[in-house]
């Protein structure tokens, strides 16, 4: 009961990564001190390493943990800019090596349906050559359906829905918007972007809401959501912001929510959170504030029927947030770090009818938060480093009725630590 550092795992320090659930086990990449392996864990809290798994310490080791169709994949470095794709069931028995590729750096593994697809790119020679795999969890069924264009300069936003992929490419004369279904065939250009606008982003770009896919792109006037069927003919332009570009779309109770950023040309950024699917529905729900920089990922998350997100404003810094989906019902939480300083809230998790969450304040550093979505029910839920030092709890993943996390206390470093779920 309570929390606690889990039984089994490696002390010292293991630097655990990579949380998923597959059945009725967490996976996750951890180190033993020699060697870096994949780990399960049951539905008790215990720990143990899958055999076949590991790579000795002064190697990159397993990472990039995906569930598909059942089984867990992971890549293991090669060294020498190659790579190998494994899958496991966490058993020594299932676990296989699913093909080496000795000249190329794999990312983006994603679940397309209940098969693996992922991305490969070249490690030698001076202009890098992309390709598009896909992996039903045989060395056989392993294939490369189709390669990209030989320009292509980088892929982006990589985003499996359903049995559909989706993603940004950028040749050497243009900037394109793919669909996939990960065969040659079923691979095509939905959009050419155009050019003289700020990078959509990655956070959120592609989102599916009534049968359609929705992302923004670079229009012929700027910054511009589209609504696409994966056809180029059904893709057409729903809303054109000029400057102010959406980042973060979620689907929320039958609307689109994003938020809009409006660089003036100090890069001072307007943040509004915005509702609605056609420029006549499109509905600015709160000018949240200004913020100097890049974009603030707003981290969509639902509780019941609220929607949860991080923004920031002069006053508060950045906090946490809630919307009913009206102006009046979209108002800030909690300022858990008063004043203009930010509680910057991340990994915002739901589990147990509560919201879980990391976040900074003066007295203990960064913790695990809970929240109800009200000021008198959110509070820290454990503070796991005593006093101002920080934890840093990253990877909050709730499995079994307790909720897991990485977390280093001070005293045995980065560790796995579960904690009971009211």
């Amino acid at each position: 009961a309570g929390t606690r550092k889990l039984a089994g795992a490696a002390s010292g320090g293991s630097d655990p990564r990579d949380f998923v659930t597959l059945g009725d086990h967490l996976f996750l990449t951890a180190s033993d001190g020699a060697v870096r392996s994949v780990w399960t864990v049951d539905a008790q809290g215990v720990a143990a390493p899958v055999a076949g798994t590991g790579v000795s310490i002064g190697h990159p080791g397993p990472s990039g943990l995906t569930v598909s169709g059942g089984l867990a994949y992971f890549v293991s470095d090669l060294g020498a800019g190659g790579m190998e794709l494994w899958r496991t069931d966490g058993t020594l028995a299932g676990t296989l090596q699913l093909g080496a590729f000795p000249d190329k750096a794999l990312s983006d593994l994603r679940d397309l349906g209940g098969r693996l697809i992922f991305l490969a790119r070249s490690t030698t020679g001076e202009q890098p050559v992309f390709s598009l795999w896909t992996s039903d969890g045989t060395p056989a069924g392993t294939v490369q359906p189709l390669g990209l264009p030989p320009d292509t300069m980088g892929i982006s936003a990589v985003t499996a829905l359903g049995s559909e992929l989706y993603f940004a490419l950028t040749s050497e004369t243009a900037s394109w918007v793919y669909r996939s279904d990960g065969t040659a065939a079923g691979t095509r250009t939905i959009l050419q972007e155009g050019d003289g606008c700020e990078d959509p982003g990655e956070g959120g770009r592609f989102v599916r809401l009534a049968g359609l896919v929705y992302f923004p792109a670079c229009g012929p006037d700027g910054v511009t959501l589209y609504q696409t069927d994966g056809t180029p003919a059904g893709t057409a332009e729903v809303i054109s912001f000029a400057n102010i570009g959406p980042e973060g779309l979620f689907a929320f109770q039958g609307e689109l929510y994003y938020f809009g950023y409006n660089p003036d040309p100090e890069r001072l950024v307007n943040l509004i959170l915005w509702k609605g699917r056609t420029a006549v529905e499109a509905t600015p729900l709160k000018g949240v504030g200004f913020s100097f920089g890049d974009p603030i990922a707003p981290e969509f998350t639902v509780l019941g029927d609220r929607l949860y997100f991080r923004a920031w404003d002069p006053a508060h810094g950045l906090e946490l947030w809630r919307t009913d989906g009206t102006p009046a019902g979209t108002v800030l939480v909690r300022d858990l770090a008063p004043g203009p300083a930010s509680g910057d809230p991340q990994g915002l998790v739901a589990a147990g009818g509560r919201l879980w969450f990391s976040a900074l304040d003066p007295d203990h550093g960064r913790e695990l938060w809970t929240s109800d979505g009200t000021r008198a029910g959110t509070r820290l839920a454990v503070d796991l480093a005593p006093g101002p030092p920080s934890a840093a709890p990253e990877q909050l993943t709730p499995f079994a009725g307790r909720l897991y996390c990485a977390a280093d206390d001070g005293v045995v470093g980065r560790e796995v630590w579960r904690l009971d779920i009211p």
